[in-house]
Parts: C-alpha cells; structure tokens; sequence
C-alpha cells in the first residue's frame, strides 16, 4: 500500500543562505493543535536548525534530536491548524519484506522545485552499529527495484520507510555509492532511546510486532481476558459476543479498536463492570440512530469543515436535485433516443445498437449533448453548496451533464476536471483558471497535487464532453468493456484519497450492471479498514441492499436524494 503523500512534507531552511539544501519529515502525532514531524538529524545540521515545513508559516521547534554519527532521527513540531494523515502505526519489519519509501528529490525540470516520488524496494540485512555516547543503533540495509526513476537520491533523507500494510518501519538516512539503488535506514525503535515522551504522545506507538494477529486469535484473546471476571459481567456477555460474531464476518475495522481497549481497561481494573456495560449499551443506542437516519449534524462537518469525503455522484444526480428545467433521467434520454416509446433496453445497449447500424459516434454523441443542455433556470441545490465552501473537494462523477462546473464557476472556485482517457493509460485535465487542455499521465496527476494547491477536483468516471468536437464517454456496450480492462490503472493520486476519506454514493443506482461496474470500480480500489461508505437511495430494492453489503457500503439509507440534501443545507445554515 503506497504512502499518502499528505502525510510528507518538504523540509527548507529559513535562513536565505541554506534554502539550496532541503530534506523531507512525516506526520505522524498530533495533539492541541501541535503537529508533531519525523526527520533526519542531519537534515537539520544541513538546514542550521533553522527549519521550514512546507505549507506552514512558523519555523519548526525541535523536540529531540540525536547525531549524524548516533541516532540520526529528529523530531519537529509545528503549530497546525488540522491534522494531516498520520504515519504511526509501527512495525519490527523482516528482511527480503518489500517496502514503500515517499520522500522529495530534486526536480531537473526547475530550479528550487521538488519531485514528491513513492519509491519501491525490498530490505536487506537488519544491521546496527555502535556510536560512543549513543549505544547500539538499530538500522536496516536498503535495496531499491531497478527503475530508472526509483533511486534514493539528495532529499530523501528523513522520509518514511513502510511496509506494505503502510506501517512504518525506519527512517531513510543515507544512500550508498552513486546509483541510489542501496541505502540506510534507522529503525524507528530507536525513537524511544532519543524521546521516551513518544510513548505518551502515542501510545502503544513502540508495540512493534512483525504481523498483527488475525481476527479469531484477537477475539480469543478477548475471551480468556474476560474469563477472569465473567461473573461481573455475565448479563453483557451475550451482547459482546454479537460483536465478536460481526467481526468474524467483517473484520475488525478502526470502529471496533474502542471495543478491545474497553475490554482491556476492564480487564486491568481501570474500567468499572458497570462502566464497560454501559459502553456495550451504547454501541445499541448507536446503531438505533444510525438506523433512524443520518446524522445531519456529523456529516455536514464531514463534507465541508473537515473535508474527509469523496462525493460519488450518479449519473441522474442532477436530474434527481434539479428544481426547476432538470437535465433528463436516462430513462427520457433513452426514449429520445429509440424510435419507439417506452422502450426497456438499456442505453448502454441502445448506444450500442446506434454505432452499428448509423455507424457515426459523432451524431449520437452530438444528439445525446443537446438532450443534456439544461435550461437556464436549473440550478442544483448540492452543487451550490459544495461551490460555496471554502476548502476544496474531490467528487468523483458518473454523470454526463456538467452543472457542477458550471456551478463553481458562477462561485469563482478553482477545480479541475479529470477526463480519463477509456483506451489509453492518459488523462486529460482542464483547469478552469487556463485555457488549453492538459494531457497527463497517473504520475503527472500525482506530482501536480490539485486539492493540496487548492482546487477542486472533478474525476469524470465516465468520462464527458471535452469540447464542441471531441468527446470521451463510456456510452455503449463496448466502451464499458474497454473500461473494465484499464479500470485498474486509476490514477494513485485519487485512488490514495479512497483510501482515507468516506464515500457517499448519491444518485446511484445498482439495478443496471452499468452502475455495478462502476461502483466496483471505486470499492475494489479500497482496503479493508477504509473509511465507511454511505448511500442515499431511494426505494431501496432487496437486491440494491445485498449489493450495497457486498460492496462492503454498511451505511444505506433509503430516502430521497432531494430531501437528503435539504436536510444537509438546514445543518449548514443552523
């Protein structure tokens, strides 16, 4: 699993006579607005102690730090006004075991820019040496995969080293030779030798273990723990073995950590039996909520003051909010369309049927462009909202219209709009603050950073209209083929933000395998413990809610999509 890039910064001097040399840190705590970074030592004798941490103001206090020549590890703090993603989940890591490092190089492009890069390789020997006034120092030797790009190079130093499940194992320090293909790294247990006060910043940070336990040993562990003092608890006992058999089902996602440290402060006397029964009484009172509806209140934090939600939009999202003049369902594209009224087939197989038989793309895209032209009094409740906030977002958009756009440009918001390209591993990105188009391929995508610079992101998932003459849609039968072949080479950029941010399904509709693909396309793409996804879908069918679990969505709500969003606007407002 690659590193989230938002969790790695690019480390300058403040002083004007150091600002040629730079290094890279990574969050990994934060607490009362602090933010707390991991660095090389020897970055900051290069940079004279004086450090800046891009994308903030204040010069970074140092904490701790050891010696080029003992503990090469320094740890930084910065004032912050929110957290970013945090790297503090350790590991003792075995040798031959792949890792991923994400650190900054220099960029040959342009003077005083910087290559943020995820580099791959695989570690050598754990090795350690001694260092008068500093003992033994725990370190591992480095072998990176032979790719012209993917070399340990000036800058590096100070950036994560994790494994595969992103749990964090050293510290980059050097390379060896000048190929960058071998290198050091201090392991991060040797943090605790420099700062033992980690351990209360993030505890249990130095509980280092090579696998984690799987879901039944971790869960017969809790048994014989509570085994002890049954009879104290006796009448929640059933209640905490539901929870158990949910997990054995599901696994154990971030949600349910709560109920093993609940369990394990009862277990060592620092949680009463009525304490840890009322906990487990909770965990009813709160899936009765979630039950009765949204949280209007939560969500509405979620999308607009902590920005930690992709939007996925369906393609009558639209045409569901629009008040007044809506773009058409599919449903009256389709009838517009065919010859005859009413008709049942798809529009993916009617599109289909189009190509072969007038064998012009051009005339069907054109005749489908004008079905979407809106009228001037359609506006869309949602996407003013989203135009009106003040951070940027990431919606990933299956519809065909292109009314958010227009709604951030009445706002004067800076976005981008992602078009894939369905034959090719390309994309093509317009900006609305410039004129051309910009072909892009997945590590352009990643390089550019559009939230981070402030725009907002607009992933066309189904492509759409690029201009009067040129067009990249999924619309029949044979474009989704296509797509189901390069579906995988989305881009990592977006595909890192599915990983850590919730995904709310609005407007889509999984009774047509269309909407199946499209769907899968986006979840496969996420790991076990990802953030929970919501849906908003009205008339929910029987089958529509065993696909939603099976898409791993625990979070359906049936109701209309018009007055989720109503409700929403009211939170805002209130």
């Amino acid at each position: 699993m690659a590193i989230d890039n938002q969790a790695v910064f690019l480390l300058t001097g403040a002083e004007p006579s150091r600002k040629k040399a730079f290094g890279t840190g990574f969050a990994m705590a934060y607490e009362d607005g602090q933010l707390y970074l991991l660095t090389c030592a020897h970055v900051l004798d290069q940079l004279s102690d004086k450090v800046r941490v891009s994308g903030h103001e204040a010069e970074a206090e140092i904490m701790a730090k050891g010696g080029a020549d003992s503990i090469d590890l320094a740890l930084l703090r910065i004032p912050c006004e929110d957290s970013p993603p945090l790297l503090n989940r350790t590991a003792k890591g075995q040798a031959e075991k792949k890792f991923h490092i994400c650190g900054y190089g220099p960029f040959a492009g342009a003077k005083d820019n910087y290559v943020l890069r995820d580099i791959e390789g695989r570690l050598g020997k754990s090795i350690a040496f001694e260092s008068p006034g500093s003992g033994r120092v725990e370190a591992w030797d480095l072998h990176v995969d032979d790719d012209d790009f993917s070399r340990l190079q000036g800058g590096y130093s100070g950036s994560p080293l994790c494994d595969e499940q992103g749990r964090l194992l050293a510290v980059v320090s050097h390379k060896i030779g000048n190929e960058g293909q071998r290198g050091h790294a201090v392991a991060v247990a040797n943090l605790q030798t420099l700062y033992p006060e980690i351990e209360q910043l993030i505890p249990g940070f130095f509980d280092l273990n090579d696998d984690p336990p799987d879901v039944d040993t971790r869960i017969e562990q809790a048994m014989m723990q509570l085994s002890v003092r049954v009879m104290e608890i006796f009448a929640v006992m059933p209640r905490i073995g539901q929870e158990f058999d949910r997990m054995k089902k599901e696994g154990i996602g971030p949600e349910d950590e709560k109920i093993f440290e609940t369990i394990k402060a009862f277990v060592e006397k620092t949680l009463t039996a009525e304490d840890l029964t009322q906990f487990f009484n909770d965990l009813d009172s709160r899936e009765q909520r979630v039950q009765a509806g949204p949280n209007y209140k939560e969500l509405a934090t979620d999308l607009l003051r902590d920005s930690c939600v992709v939007l996925c939009l369906g393609q009558e999202t639209s045409h569901f909010l629009g008040n007044e003049a809506p773009p058409p369902s599919t449903a009256q594209i389709i009838d517009s369309l065919a010859e005859t009224q009413g008709t049942t087939i798809s529009l993916s197989a009617l599109c289909e049927e189009k190509l072969i038989l007038d064998k012009s793309r051009l005339k069907l895209t054109n005749r489908i462009r004008n079905l979407l032209k809106p009228g001037e009094a359609a506006q869309i409740s949602l996407y003013k909202l989203l135009a009106e906030s003040e951070k940027p977002f990431l919606v990933i958009s299956a519809a065909y219209d292109n009314l958010l756009e227009q709604s951030l440009l009445e706002e004067r918001r800076k976005f981008v709009v992602i078009y894939p390209d369905m034959n090719k591993d390309k994309y093509l990105l317009r900006y609305s603050d410039q004129e051309q188009t910009i072909d892009c391929t997945r590590e352009d995508i990643s390089h550019r950073k559009p939230l981070e610079n402030g725009y907002t992101v607009v992933y066309r998932l189904r492509g759409g209209f690029i201009d009067q003459d040129q067009e990249n849609l999924l619309l029949s039968e044979r474009d989704y083929f296509s797509f189901s072949r390069v579906k995988k080479k989305f881009p990592e950029y977006i595909a890192i933000k599915l990983q850590n941010y919730a995904l709310w399904f609005l407007g889509h509709h999984p009774e047509s395998w269309e909407e199946r693909l499209l769907i899968k396309s986006l979840q496969d793409l996420r790991q076990e413990k990802a953030a929970p996804s919501l849906v908003v879908q009205e008339g929910v069918s029987d089958f529509a809610r065993a696909f939603w679990e099976d898409s791993d969505v625990k979070e359906v709500h049936d109701l209309a999509l018009k007055d989720f969003v109503q409700e929403l606007i009211k939170e805002v407002a209130a």
